[in-house]
C-alpha cells in the first residue's frame, strides 16, 4: 500500500522538488540530455540474483520446517511409531524426499500386486494433510527389487508393477485430502534405482518415494528436463545466447511403434533370400511367417503379438489366392470399426475377464455410489456388476455403434434393469467433474488393439492396460 500511495504522490513531489528534467537527467555531459547508453528495461543483475537466492533460501527453510514437522509426527504419533523403521526422510537437491520401504515381515503391497495393504493406506492418508501445507508440487515413484516378476511372458514386468504401485499411492494420498493438481509426476522405476545398492534383492528396495519438489526441479520437469534459461539483464525476452532444449529425433515411444513394421519388413527380406515371392508366393509367405514369429520371440513380444506377426503375411497371401472380392475386405474393416472402435481409434484397452472385474468392483464400491463405465463394450461387465450390486446406479457409455447395439440387446435380455442405462457417445467428452473416485481394474496380459504405451500420457492412466470406471457419492 505504501508503494501505491507513493506512486500517486509523485506529481506533488515533482512540483516541489523538480522532476526528471535537465537537472535530474542521466547524462554523460552535464546539462545534456538523457544517457543514450542506458537501455530501457534493464534491471540490476546483482539485485535480481540476490532476490533469487533469497527466494531459494526461504523455500529451503519451508522444506526444512516440513521435514521437522513430519519427523515430529512420526516420533509422537502412536500410529507412525510402529512403522518408524519404514519411513525415511531426506533432504535432496530435488526437494524433501519421503520414502516408505518394505520390511521382510511387513510389506506395503500384496506380493506381485499393486493392491495396497491396509496399514500402508492409513500411513499415506495420514501423510496427505502434511503435504498439503506447502504449495510445492509432488513427484511419486514406485520401486521394486531386482527379483524378476513372476508373470511369465505376458508383457507385465517390474516396470508395470512399480508404475501401478505409484498410482495406487497417488490415489490414497488424494483420498487422504491431498490436492490432486499438486501431483506433478507419477513414475515406475522398477529396480533401476535401488536403495540398497549392495543388495538389489533386499526388501527395502521395494518402496514408494514421494518428493516435495523445489521450484528448480519443478521447472525442470515441466520443461522436459531442461532448466529454463532466463535473461537476467533485460526483461521481456530471452537472451541471444540462451540454450534451447533439443528434441530427440527418435523417442523411445516412436521406436516402439516402428518395431512392428520393421519386424515384418526384416522377415520379408530374410524370406526373399531363400524364396522369390514372384515365383512361389505361398512358400515365401510361410517362410516369412516363420521368420516373423522368430523375430517376435527374440524381441520378447507378448504371446499374442508373436502369433499375429507369424500369421500376418501367410494369411494375406492365402486371402489373395482365394479370389475374395475387395468389397469383403471393406466390409470386414467396417465391422471391425463398429465392434472395436475404442481399441483402434480411441486407444482404450480391453480386458478378458468381465466376471473378475465385476467381482472386484462389487467389493470396492460403497453402497451409496453411482458408477460411470467409460467404454462398456458389449455390456457384459455392466450387466454382471448390476446383478451383483443391484443397489448401484450405473451409466455405461460406448461410442462403437456395433458394441453398443450388442450391449442394448444384452440389457433387453436381462429384463431392462432400471438401475442400469446404456448410451452411445464419446466418453472422453463426458463431464467427469462430479466424480470423486477412480477405480482401475488391471490385468497382466495386454489384448490385441489396446494401443497402450510404455509411458503414461498426461490425461490417461499408466503404462499397461487398464479399464476405467468412475464412482461418486450420492448427495446427502
Amino acid at each position: 500500500m505504501n508503494g501505491i500511495s507513493e506512486y500517486f504522490k509523485t506529481p506533488l513531489k515533482v512540483a516541489l522538488s523538480g522532476g526528471a528534467g535537465a537537472g535530474d537527467a542521466t547524462s554523460v555531459i552535464k546539462g545534456g540530455g538523457n544517457d543514450i547508453t542506458k537501455q530501457a528495461g534493464q534491471v540490476n543483475k546483482a539485485g535480481a540474483k540476490q532476490e533469487e537466492v533469497m527466494q531459494k533460501q526461504k523455500e529451503q527453510a519451508r522444506l526444512n520446517q516440513l521435514q521437522q514437522k513430519i519427523q515430529q509426527t512420526i516420533d509422537q504419533s502412536e500410529l507412525f511409531k510402529q512403522y518408524k523403521n519404514q519411513l525415511k526422510l531426506e533432504m535432496t537437491p530435488e526437494g524433501l524426499k519421503i520414502q516408505i520401504v518394505d520390511e521382510q515381515n511387513r510389506p506395503m503391497f500384496d506380493s506381485g500386486s499393486s493392491r495396497m495393504l491396509p496399514h500402508t493406506r492409513v500411513l499415506l492418508q495420514q501423510l496427505a494433510p502434511e503435504l498439503n501445507q506447502l504449495p510445492n508440487r509432488i513427484s511419486i515413484s514406485g520401486h521394486t527389487d531386482a527379483k524378476p516378476f513372476g508373470g511369465g511372458q505376458g508383457g507385465y514386468s517390474n516396470w508395470e508393477l512399480s508404475a501401478d504401485r505409484a498410482n495406487t499411492a497417488r490415489r490414497e494420498l488424494v483420498a487422504g485430502g491431498l490436492t490432486e493438481n499438486k501431483i506433478l509426476r507419477v513414475v515406475g522405476l522398477a529396480s533401476a534405482n535401488p536403495l540398497i545398492k549392495s543388495d538389489v534383492f533386499s526388501p527395502e528396495n521395494r518402496r514408494i518415494t514421494i518428493v516435495v519438489l523445489n521450484k528448480d526441479t519443478e521447472s525442470s520437469i515441466l520443461n522436459d528436463g531442461f532448466k529454463p534459461q532466463m535473461n537476467q539483464d533485460v526483461i521481456g525476452g530471452p537472451s541471444e545466447g540462451a540454450a534451447r532444449p533439443r528434441r530427440s529425433r527418435a523417442s523411445p515411444e516412436r521406436m516402439k511403434r516402428l518395431r512392428h513394421p520393421l519386424l515384418q519388413l526384416s522377415a520379408c527380406a530374410c524370406a526373399w533370400v531363400f524364396v522369390a515371392p514372384a515365383l512361389h508366393l505361398l512358400p515365401w509367405a510361410a517362410l516369412q511367417g516363420l521368420f516373423a514369429g522368430l523375430f517376435a520371440i527374440l524381441l520378447r513380444l507378448p504371446s499374442w503379438q508373436r502369433i499375429a506377426h507369424g500369421l500376418f503375411v501367410p494369411a494375406a497371401a492365402l486371402a489373395s489366392q482365394a479370389g475374395i472380392a475387395p468389397g469383403w475386405y471393406l466390409a470386414a474393416l467396417l465391422l471391425t470399426l463398429a465392434l472395436g472402435r475404442n481399441a483402434l481409434v480411441e486407444r482404450v484397452p480391453l480386458y478378458r475377464s468381465a466376471a473378475l472385474v465385476a467381482e472386484r468392483l462389487a467389493e470396492r464400491l460403497a453402497g451409496d455410489a453411482s458408477l460411470l463405465e467409460a467404454g462398456c463394450g458389449d455390456g457384459r461387465l455392466a450387466l454382471q456388476l448390476s446383478q451383483r450390486r443391484p443397489d448401484l446406479r450405473m451409466r455405461a457409455l460406448e461410442n462403437a455403434v456395433g458394441s453398443w447395439l450388442l450391449a442394448r440387446w444384452r440389457w433387453l435380455r436381462a429384463g431392462k434393469p432400471s438401475q442400469l442405462a446404456f448410451a452411445c457417445r464419446n466418453f472422453w467428452n463426458e463431464d467427469w467433474g462430479g466424480m470423486t473416485r477412480s477405480t482401475c481394474s488391471c490385468r497382466r496380459n495386454p489384448c490385441p488393439g489396446s494401443g497402450a504405451s510404455s509411458s503414461p500420457r498426461p490425461a490417461r492412466e499408466p503404462a499397461h492396460q487398464q479399464h476405467f470406471s468412475r464412482a461418486r457419492r450420492r448427495a446427502g
